[in-house]
Order: C-alpha cells, then structure tokens, then sequence
C-alpha cells in the first residue's frame, strides 16, 4: 500500500495547478542566466493569473521557484518524497523557516518512503513523476533533449493542452563553478617579502552562507547586478561586512567547529590547487584574509596534526580539534593547514595586522573603498612566471 502524508491546506487542490520544469542548471547560477530570469518571469506571471505552482527543493531549480513563489506570497505545492515519516514534521518545520514560507499557502506533500538514504538519485524521478502528475499545465522552460525532463515532459504531451512550450528557450550546459586556477597566474616569489602571516582562503559556496536562510540566498541569486552572488569574492566581502570568520565543523572529525587557516604563501597557492570532485569545488581560490602569525597564535591557532586515522584515538580532547588524516582524499600535509577553535572575530586586529588579498586589480579597488584593512590583488604578491602562465 502506498502512503501520502500531506501536511498544508489541502484546499490549494482546488486552485489552478501549474509546474514550471527545468533541467539541470548547475549549483552555482548566474543571476543573468536565460533559464533563470524565464523561470522566475514566469513564475511571477502564472501567481498574477492565479495558479498555485508546484516545486520542491533540493536542486537550484526547483528551489529558485519555491524562493520565488515565498517571497511573492503565492500558493505552493511542495512535493517531497522519501523521506522517513518520524521525522517529516521536522523536515516540514525547517524547510518552512528555511524559506519563509506562509502556512496559510502552503501544501506539503510527502509520499511514502521506498528508497533507501544512500538511493538519493532514486528519489528525483519520482519527484518529478508526481510534480507533473498533479499540475494541471506544465512548463518547460530550459530542458536537455533526450533528459530525464525531456522524456517526462514527452510522455504527459499526449494529455491535450498538459504541457504549454510557450516559455521554452534552448538548453545551453551551465558554465560551471566561475573561478578556473587557469585564470590564476603563477607568481615567483619576491625575494624582498617575507610572509609572516596565516591566510583564511575563501571559496565558492553553493549553498548559504553560515546563519543564511535559503529565502535569503535565493534573494541575493536573483538580485545580483551579474555574476554568482556567493563566489569567492562575495564570500570575503560577506566576511569583512560581518567582521567574522564563521567556525565550521564540515570535514572536521568530531565535530568541533573550526576556522580553517595555511602558512603557504600567496606565491605557493597554485602548486596546492586541486578540484575536489567529492564536494565540487577547487580547494583554494584566490581571495583571502591574511593575518598576522603571532596574532592569531597568542588568540589559540596551532598547527594541524598530521597522522594515520587510528591515531586520533590516542589524542587528547582538545588536540582532537586538530587532527587531521593523511588517508582521506589525497595527502593534505601539503596545505600546512593550521586551526583556530570557534569563531574568528576580525575586530580584535588593527589594520596592518591583516592583508586582504583578491584576484584582480578592478576588486581590489572595489573592496578599497570600504574595507577595514588594505587590500591587495593577486600580482602584488610577487612576479608573474611567464613561462609557467
């Protein structure tokens, strides 16, 4: 027997149900993209004419819809499948909080679990089974021929008037992830600079930043003047306007929160670069926040312990927070990594203890005009390898 828990005001399946589709559009969209300023035109329009819209989450778009129907105060069918029914109420509450969702529009729905947590990829054409079987008109709007999508959309075709082609525009692959080390040129050291300084590297996100809701992140995605608005330059200007270095305990065992810093020169940065296929993104990007060494040493930071995962066991509690293996995905010594426990306040330095430090010429006088601390733009920091670039 198949179950479906519904959670919402069940009336919404009374009104005009419309799904708007898209393929995959990558996870790190450009708030110019065709697909992107479609959808969220059009979701506008089908919300004027009355429709309730059907969407989900887990995936730029579907949740850039959901965003966009919240924020408009629209009605919403959201459609979430395989998820244990012990926890649904849970998953309700955040996914509502999460994007700020109205209650009073809202219509969850939950069918019956029958994929296993590690059968992720089991879960989406189900997800887009029952999307498409309960609206009343779907859209296309960006969709790759002879995908999972374009088969869906073939298949309800033969239903008259099911799917409307009125808004559809050719699928071009997404672009990717915005930094590429190729644009990074390779730097010799300035014999006359010497580096004393431990450096936070930002990176691209793709996903909120800490303490970021969802309805948040999607705002700032279809506001941005161009670009991803959580690159790695937007990130360290986010960190500079917060004056804070958020901990995270993301791929640290046990746990504890940490602000993650190298002793690696700028000039060594393109030799320790590396895409990390397992959490899609590069390992460093240009834009960081250096800071004086024995700044931050006299505030905790210590070097990072290197070992054997069995050694971690015989560590202390504290020094826990430090270790790292040698036998997770590649040999990390080579970043020289070194940690700080919780959050890093930039308020406790002055000035000419920290070195901002960003890609180009044209950031670093963007982020001049009202950074606390200077900035600098990756060819200061030594001499452009010709021969290497």
């Amino acid at each position: 027997m198949h179950e479906v828990t519904a959670i919402g005001n069940l009336n919404l399946f009374n009104e005009p149900r419309a799904a708007i589709i898209n393929s995959r559009q990558g996870k790190t969209p450009d708030s110019s993209a065709q697909w992107l300023r479609n959808t969220l035109d059009l979701t506008e329009e089908l919300l004027e004419s009355g429709a309730t819209i059907i969407s989900s989450i887990g995936m730029t778009t579907w949740e850039s819809v959901t965003w966009k129907v919240s924020h408009a105060g629209g009605s919403l069918i959201l459609v979430i499948p395989d998820i244990d029914p012990v926890i649904i109420p849970k998953v309700a509450e955040n996914i509502i909080s999460d994007f700020e969702i109205d209650i009073e529009h809202l219509l969850m729905i939950f069918p019956d679990l029958d994929a296993k947590p590690e059968d992720k990829y089991k879960k989406f054409p189900k997800r887009d089974f029952w999307v498409a079987s309960l609206a009343d008109r779907i859209y296309p709007v960006s969709v790759r021929p002879k995908g999972n999508q374009s088969r869906l959309i073939e298949l309800f075709s033969i239903i008259p008037r099911k799917v409307s082609d009125k808004f559809k525009i050719k699928y071009e692959k997404p672009q990717g992830a915005s930094f590429h080390p190729s644009q990074l040129p390779p730097l010799i050291q300035d014999e006359e600079r010497e580096w004393d300084y431990l450096t936070h590297w930002t990176r691209t996100t793709i996903e909120p930043w800490p303490g970021e809701t969802k309805a948040e992140y999607y705002d700032s995605i279809a506001n941005a003047a161009s670009g991803y608005s959580h690159d790695g330059y937007h990130t360290l200007s986010r960190i500079l306007r917060d004056m804070r270095i958020a901990a995270s305990d993301k791929l640290i065992r046990g746990g504890f929160d940490v602000v993650s810093l190298t002793e690696r020169p700028p000039w060594e940065l393109s030799k320790v670069i590396k895409w990390r296929s397992s959490l899609l993104r590069w390992t460093f990007e240009p834009y960081g926040i250096a800071i004086r060494r024995e700044k931050l040493e006299s505030l905790g930071a210590r070097k990072v312990i290197y070992g054997q995962k069995y050694q971690y066991r015989f560590l202390q509690g504290g020094d826990r927070a430090f270790f790292q293996s040698v036998e997770s995905e590649g040999d990390w010594r080579e970043e020289k990594e070194w940690r700080m426990l919780g959050n890093l306040d930039l308020r406790k330095f002055l000035p000419e203890d920290i070195q901002i430090i960003v890609h180009t010429f044209d950031q670093a006088e963007e982020l001049s005009e009202w950074s606390p601390f200077p900035v600098m733009y990756w060819e200061e920091f030594g001499v452009v390898d010709e021969e290497e670039f």
